[in-house]
Parts: C-alpha cells; structure tokens; sequence
C-alpha cells in the first residue's frame, strides 16, 4: 500500500491510501483533510464539491501559541474567492463564545450548493475541551479523532444500548495511525459519552418547549436533577490542586463559600501591595454568544471589600447584580453601597450612590466609582424578591425581567463590558442567574434550549451552581414564560 507523503503537514499521520479521498482530475489522488496549506486550497474545494459535502467541522485555529496551525482556506465575511473552477462566497460569519458559524455559497458552472463551516475555538491542541461531517485539524488525528470516536460512539450506544470505546479508535487507528493522541483525550471521550447517554442532551425547538413541558412530569425533572447531582464533573488535577491552594485563604473566603481553582479566575492587580495574592473567590463565565459576559462573586466580606471594588474596576464592569441586601446587617457582609449623599471610602476608591429606584423586585442604583482622578459609573440591581424558603425567586416572570433589564443595560453601553453576580457563596443564587440568563440567550438566538447543557456548564466554573431540583425546575419555568410572554418571536408561540 502505498503512502503520499507530498502533502500532509506530518509525516507520522499520512492517511493510508486506501482511505484517502480521490479527487478526480488531479495529478495525485491525495488530499489531506487535516492540514491545509497555500498549494492545496483548489484541491480542499475540489473534494468538498465532488463529495457534496454540506458541512466542515473545523476544530484548530489557525494559530495557536504562536504557531501557524492551518492557513485560512476560506474567503472572508461577504468576499468571493476562485478556487480552480469553484467560486466560493462566505455570506455569513457568526462569532460566539467557543465557535464560529459560517455559511459559504459554493458554486461550479451554473450549479450552487450551501455549505455549513462550524469552527471550534476552544480546543487545546493535544487536549480537551472544558466541556464535554468532515473534521479538520493540523494534525488529522488528536481532536479529530477524539470529535468522532464521541460522535460514533454515542450513536452506537443510542442504537445498541452499548458501546466500545477501545473497539472505535483502534478501528480509526487502522485507517489512520495516532487516531486521539493522549490519555487525556481518551478519558475525555468516557466522560462525554457518559454525559450523552446518561442524559436527554438534545436540544429541544422553542416552537416545542411547551408541548416538552406538557409531557414530563415534576418528577421526571426531579430525576433528571439527581442524575446531574450523580455525575461530577471532571476536574483536571492541576485545578484541584488550585482549589486546595485556594482553599486556605480563609481571610478572603467566607464560610460555606464555592471555592474556585485559578484557571476561571479574575487576578487581582488594582490597589494590590507588592507581594500580595492575586485571589479573589470570582470565576468568569460565557454565555452561548459572549466569553466572560458574567463574573459569578462571592460577597464581599468586610474586609475584602476594596478587592471587590477592584475586582470591578480592573473588569470594567457594566452592571452588578446582587442577591443579598446592600444594607446586610450579617457581621460577615462588607457593605460597598453608601447612604444616600455619602461616600464611601475603601483603600483608593470613593463609591458614591444615585437615589435608588425601587420596584417590586428589584432595586436600582447608579454607583461612581472614583480612583485615581479616573471615575467608573456602572449601574446596580439588587433582586429583592427571592425566596428563602424554597432558596428560588418567587416568579419566573420578574427573574426574567431582571435579567432583561442587565441586558438592556449591557447593549446600552460597551456590549464586551462583564456583568458582575454576587450572592454570599458565589453560585447558589448568582449561577442561577447565570443558567437563565444563557438559556435565554440561546433561545433568542438558535430558537432552541438544552437546560442539562446549560446548567453543567455554569457547573464547570462553579461546582455550587443550581444546588436543589427547584432551582432546576425554575429554569425550565423561566424558558416557558419567555415563550409564552406576549413580546416574544411569533415562532415560538406557533405551538401554543
């Protein structure tokens, strides 16, 4: 048999011939679908039209640390690029929090095709991904390989009720060689396909969410709930070992808090001593267009309150939210909010407060925060209407509202500035701001939801995120009460 190795960028990962893709009309019938350089731009498109390829996963970028992974094999947004005798027209790039969604317009002679280009952005080379077709990478085999042994696999145990994970890449592995590279890819695979066949993972079409609603019981989510609570999240050893470390500030911790490793984490610099910890107990967290939208704190206690205000003002904070009382009278709450004509000092900050505007529930401030000549205004929601009986607000409606409110106050200002959440521990109430908040976000977006989805991956930053079945069966409340709200997209009503 025999083996190009012209093209591809390693050597170690030619395909095998008999594998490979033919493409009619070339000197050579190799093309290589891992690596893409200057000379095999024609030969890419060639493949993609002969194969009536209708969508690319790409999971490299085409530069990473500093290195030159893959060369751009695609037009830019709304440019058309001749590849041989194909034209091809990118008529849309989407940007979101861990992948970008392009549509091209591929055309040869009087004949046009649509093609789907979805680019991972998040994936280590020679690693995983944080959370758990013809897939492209530099190498063809490490996140290839692992992208479709989950893929294979999970079909195999929805079809056959089992599955062989050791079976599935030793077959890639004879196709090609060095198919998932390391043993963390391989384990990965395990937890992903667990969190697949463990859990209903699809995502359900807003225009279906209410006929959802009306063919599962309370229970059924309560089980759902207890089989989230079953399954922990994987964490890497490097992060466990960061939340020990973490762990023994207790001076900067309050009691009972979540407690986060370092690879999420804020790093203090503003108003620091030379020498001191960089800790603060916050972690940043994406929603499904925006990395970093939400800062999930833990309240600060009485005495980190000039690091909470640095915290805010080294993010450029747009908005905070905060589900404890500003005017808390716990011994362990530092107070960042003034009297009405006060100003509060903390190390080089002067807050100062706007008279509060106060509605059924929620309280509204205008925070200045000066330092250094420069000033920060930003505006501050205090939720008053949760309830500490059931540890969930009272209505969904309102919960909403308070959210829609943040974002109204978000677009009206820098859209890449954070919204800071705090509650007492750092995720019990403001993760679940967190999960609605992306919920929602995805629904306006995509028109569809998966709450499982949703809420591990507020759990992969806080492991205290939606801690009871009720904050669980909230979130699937607070979905249904945007679709059937009045304002919102005719589409989501059509089944009501």
């Amino acid at each position: 048999m025999e083996v190009n190795l012209d093209v591809p960028m390693k050597q170690d990962s030619a395909c095998m011939a008999a594998m490979q893709v033919k493409v009619l009309g070339e000197d050579t019938d190799y093309i290589n679908a891992s690596f893409i350089d200057l000379g095999d731009f024609r030969a890419f498109w060639k493949m993609v039209w002969q194969q009536k390829v209708e969508k690319v996963v790409m999971v490299t970028n085409l530069v990473e640390e500093g290195t030159v992974k893959c060369e751009q094999y695609w037009p830019d947004a709304s440019v058309s690029q001749v590849y041989g005798d194909i034209r091809v027209v990118c008529q849309s790039e989407n940007h979101y929090a861990e992948f970008t969604r392009r549509t091209f317009t591929v055309m040869k002679a009087n004949e046009e095709r649509i093609l789907h280009h979805l680019h991972f952005t998040v994936w280590p080379d020679k690693d995983v991904p944080e959370d758990e077709d013809l897939p492209l990478c530099t190498a063809g085999v490490g996140r290839t390989g692992t992208y479709i042994a989950i893929d294979t696999v999970t079909k195999e145990g929805e079809s056959e009720g089992a599955v062989d994970i050791a079976g599935c890449v030793l077959n890639m592995r004879q196709n090609r060689p060095n198919m998932v590279q390391t043993a963390g890819q391989y384990e990965y695979i395990h937890h992903a396909v667990v969190h697949s066949l463990t859990f209903d993972c699809k995502h359900v079409a807003g225009e279906k969410f209410q006929s959802y609603m009306n063919n599962i019981s309370k229970e059924q989510i309560r089980n759902i709930f207890h089989k989230l609570q079953e399954t922990k999240k994987h964490m890497r050893l490097e992060e466990t070992e960061a939340v020990k470390r973490n762990t023994n500030y207790t001076d900067k911790n309050r009691k009972g808090s979540d407690i986060p490793g370092d690879v999420h984490r804020p790093r203090l610099y503003l108003n620091q001593k030379p020498g001191a910890s960089d800790y603060i107990n916050a972690v940043y967290v994406n929603i499904f267009q925006d990395k970093h939208k939400y800062i999930l704190a833990q309240s600060p206690l009485s005495n980190t309150v000039a690091n909470f205000l640095a915290l805010v003002v080294q993010t450029d904070c747009a908005c905070i939210v905060n589900f404890e009382s500003t005017s808390a009278t716990r011994n362990d709450f530092g107070v960042y909010v003034p009297p009405d004509n006060k100003v509060l000092k903390k190390g080089i900050f002067n807050v100062r407060c706007s008279k509060p505007d106060v509605n059924a529930y929620r309280i509204k401030r205008t925070l200045t925060i000066d330092y250094h000549g420069k000033e920060l205004c930003l505006t501050n929601l205090e939720f008053t209407d949760w309830n500490k009986d059931f540890n969930l607000p009272n209505s969904p409606s309102d919960f909403r509202q308070l959210i829609a409110e943040v974002d109204i106050v978000t677009a009206n200002t820098n859209a890449d500035r954070p919204v800071l959440i705090h509650c007492l521990d750092g995720a019990s109430k403001c993760a679940l701001f967190s999960v609605v908040g992306s919920l929602l976000q995805t629904l306006e977006v995509e028109h569809e939801v998966s709450i499982v989805n949703a809420v591990r991956k507020v759990r992969s930053r806080r492991k205290g995120a939606i801690p009871n079945s009720e904050q669980f069966q909230f979130c699937h409340d607070c979905v249904l009460d945007y679709i059937k709200s009045s304002n919102t997209h005719s589409k989501f009503v059509a089944d009501l």
